[in-house]
């Protein structure tokens, strides 16, 4: 009967297993986001002991933002910065932990009749949304001829996928795309008008936390971190592409060539973030155009450390 007692008292108290830990992220994963992807498929996740569940996949940055909000994920994989910092400065309970991108791997494709930016007046643009940073890489494109935002015509929509194919089917005359969105348009003879890193390094995706969550769970924000370490020193290391690029095409369904190509482009200009580095002058950056766009108050100020985890370099 004791000994009944006891197993009974044994598995009453037994620790429940953690539930696994849920990350968002916007669409289709691509180039971009190749150190998530890789610390995924490659077990770097695993070899920090993490359970990290299927990616749950939201039509763009602002569903996920909400989702992150409200503690429905613990952590955005691959996010906007833009983003993540209007949340945080309208009071959100978010926190930036690492940039995944450190410029803007976004291209503006056109059709081929259109020979330069300065042709796109009055002509119609697509981008995410009009308060994402597809918009704002775009405006920045656009400056580079001296128009401005109200020189064209927006057509909005978060996926770049369905972006592309309006591009295809002459409902638009240019749209932001990024690989390997913007070399299916290349190989289709559409032209490449700008690739936003020429004109403005800035950060751009990276990895956000339920602020509540992160600070309840620091072991497994830094090992999660580590992990994006890793895959980013993996990605880097040459003789893994051909690996990297099968293991992209799988995600994209595209073939594994537009898979090489797209992680050419940001390994070729150095768009993976090697380190845990977050720039105040990038935060500015964000806030400022933020201000601009009356999405944050002009009188609001926030020092940076509060938007930022305890575990990051703020330089």
């Amino acid at each position: 009967m004791l000994k009944k007692i006891i197993m009974a008292v044994a598995l009453f108290a037994a620790p429940v297993s953690a539930e696994p830990i849920k990350n968002g992220v916007v669409g289709i994963l691509t180039a971009g986001d190749m150190p998530f992807i890789v610390a995924r498929e490659k077990g770097m996740f695993k070899s920090h002991n993490l359970d990290i569940a299927e990616d749950i996949s939201f039509s763009n940055n602002a569903t996920v933002q909400t989702a992150l909000i409200t503690g429905d994920i613990q952590f955005a994989g691959t996010t906007a910065m833009f983003n993540i910092i209007q949340s945080h400065y309208n009071g959100s309970d978010v926190i930036w932990a690492r940039s995944i991108n450190t410029g803007p791997g976004i291209l503006l494709y056109a059709k081929p009749e259109i020979k330069s930016t300065a042709d796109l007046k009055g002509k119609v643009v697509a981008a995410g949304s009009q308060n994402d940073n597809t918009r704002l890489f775009a405006d920045i494109i656009l400056e580079q001829s001296k128009l401005t935002h109200d020189d064209v015509e927006w057509f909005w929509s978060g996926s770049a996928g369905q972006r592309l194919l309006a591009l295809k089917t002459g409902r638009i005359d240019a749209a932001m795309l990024f690989p390997p969105f913007s070399d299916l348009a290349e190989k289709d003879g559409y032209r490449n008008l700008g690739v936003t890193s020429d004109y403005k390094m800035v950060a751009n995706k990276g990895v956000a936390f339920n602020k509540t969550w992160a600070y309840k769970n620091p072991d497994k924000v830094n090992a999660i971190l580590e992990s994006i370490d890793d895959s980013v020193a993996w990605l880097y290391d040459v003789k893994n592409l051909d690996e990297a690029a099968i293991i992209l095409s799988q995600y994209t369904k595209g073939s594994v060539e537009e898979s090489r190509q797209g992680i050419k482009f940001y390994l070729d200009r150095n768009l993976f973030e090697r380190g845990r580095n977050i720039y105040h002058n990038d935060i500015d950056y964000y806030v400022d155009i933020s201000k601009k766009w009356n999405n944050i108050k002009i009188n609001v100020t926030i020092p940076h450390e509060e938007l930022v985890w305890n575990a990051s370099t703020l330089k």
